[in-house]
């Protein structure tokens, strides 16, 4: 259910950064690397923002909003 896809910093830097996503979102997880819901991240319909730490891997589950 929703759309997974896995994201990574390459660039050996922390930061935090902005995503934006075309689909209106209802929820989005960040996930184990089995795919099962860890944490709820908040969004504002479209986007949201992850902090990263160097060479981190994270796996979001977006769901889309039901029209």
């Amino acid at each position: 259910e929703g759309i997974i896809a896995r994201i990574y910093e390459s660039m050996r830097k922390r930061g935090k950064t902005k995503l934006e996503c075309l689909l209106p979102l209802e929820a989005v997880w960040i996930t184990d690397l089995l795919e099962k819901n860890v944490e709820l991240v908040e969004h504002d319909g479209t986007g949201f923002e992850l902090w990263f730490n160097p060479f981190q891997i994270i796996t979001l589950r977006l769901v889309p909003a039901s029209p």
